[in-house]
């Protein structure tokens, strides 16, 4: 069983609670959203699997107990797309709160060969590199993740 930590609202740890249990009111558990842009200015989404939804979204998880969000996004991406990014590839652009979520979003300036992904099939069915306009397009069309959409369009000022 994967556990997560709890939080309160002052981000201090206040317990664990197993990954498939609803979080207690009132407590919070961390979430990590990923933006990877390319030299092209171009970005890398990925296709849910259809059990996930099936929509467009970035790479994004919960980090395990035990992690910080640091070390949470490195595992999603590593699992999710088999790539390993040490921490000095990560930007750190904000933290929002959302229903039981405090949310973490980071920028990954960096060239990745889509050849090189190792898809986690259970997780991702599909990979591209897309642009701004592409990504207002999906969520246009009701095929991107509506919150991720939401976070990619409050951090865009800082990675456009």
């Amino acid at each position: 069983m994967e556990s997560r930590d709890l939080y309160n609202i002052d981000r201090q740890k206040i317990g664990v609670v197993d990954a498939t249990e609803k979080v207690p009111l009132g407590s919070y558990v961390i979430g990590v959203l990923l933006i990877l842009k390319n030299s092209e200015g171009k970005f890398l989404i990925q296709k849910r699997s259809e059990s996930k939804g099936g929509l467009w979204a970035f790479t994004s998880g919960h980090p395990k107990s035990g992690e910080n969000s640091l070390d949470g996004i490195i595992t999603e991406v590593k699992e999710e797309l088999g790539i390993e990014l040490c921490d000095d590839d990560f930007i750190y652009l904000e933290s929002n709160y959302d229903k039981d979520i405090i949310g973490d979003v980071f920028l990954v300036v960096k060239d990745i060969d889509i050849n090189d992904i190792v898809l986690q099939k259970s997780e991702v069915s599909f990979v591209k590199y897309v642009s701004y306009d592409d990504i207002i397009s999906l969520n246009a069309a009701g095929l991107f993740h509506e919150a991720h959409f939401r976070i990619f369009n409050d951090v865009s000022k800082y990675i456009l």
